[in-house]
């Protein structure tokens, strides 16, 4: 069950919530067939993987594809990130985040995304216009399928920040993606998993956990931006008594 949780970096006080998906459902999210072929289960009652038949009709509707969506308010800035603990390395398909969704649903979602995919060895953040996606930054990676990672997107303003890390290692990142864009500036956030191979007519198969997204109380952000411009200008002044 997701659960909403107060946390604490610095002085900037944040809010946010996980799911550790430990109850073995999807309570707190709606689940999203784009294409009707969406199937969710919950592995050892304590994972969540979404997975994606075939489309029915790939030239009209496009790739088979399914995801979850929070049930949260918007979010403007935040963390999004989630353990990817399992998915077919042998499938043509990208798999991970999205955030600032809105008007989830076929040929309308709009949104950005920090996916995986396994056949080409890359991660890449992507805008989404009604479903058409537009590349903003992309970095070589190759995961072994046989360990875990975290995923996690960061998007504060404009700035949008993708990083891989390994379970092993959550303080150093394998690879990070940044990009600039403000067509969208707040949204909900979930998880997606989708077919992209050239006919479109394979599925799309991930499992994830620990589910999580912090984000910084506005007055805070608000009170630290300010406070760093006042350290600013008094280091500014400072050297400009110095000269």
């Amino acid at each position: 069950m997701a659960s909403m949780t107060l946390f604490v970096l610095g002085a900037v006080p944040l809010y946010g919530g996980t799911d550790t998906f430990s109850d073995g459902n999807d309570d707190g999210w709606t689940q999203e067939s784009i294409v009707g072929t969406g199937a969710w289960s919950y592995p050892n009652g304590n994972s969540y993987r979404i997975q994606a038949g075939v489309s029915p009709l790939p030239g009209l509707l496009g790739p088979g594809r399914a995801g979850s969506i929070w049930n949260v308010q918007p979010y403007q800035n935040a963390r999004v990130g989630v353990d990817l603990v399992s998915w077919d390395d042998g499938l043509d398909q990208s798999f991970g985040i999205v955030t600032r969704t809105r008007q989830v649903g076929l040929g309308t979602f709009d949104g950005y995304a920090f996916v995986y995919s396994p056949d080409d060895d890359v991660v890449a953040i992507t805008r989404l216009d009604n479903e058409i996606p537009a590349i903003l930054g992309t970095a070589p990676l190759v995961l072994n399928p046989a360990l875990d990672y975290r995923l996690e997107f960061t998007n504060v303003g404009s700035s949008l920040t993708g990083q891989v890390f390994s379970l092993g290692n959550l303080s150093t990142p394998l690879v990070t993606v940044t990009a600039n864009d403000s067509t969208y500036v707040e949204g909900e956030v979930g998880l997606f998993v989708t077919d992209i191979s050239a006919a479109f007519d394979q599925t799309a198969d991930a499992t994830f956990d620990n589910f999580f997204a912090i984000v910084p109380e506005p007055s805070a952000l608000l009170l630290a931006v300010l406070g760093l411009a006042v350290l600013a200008a008094g280091r500014h002044r400072h050297r400009r008594d110095l000269a």
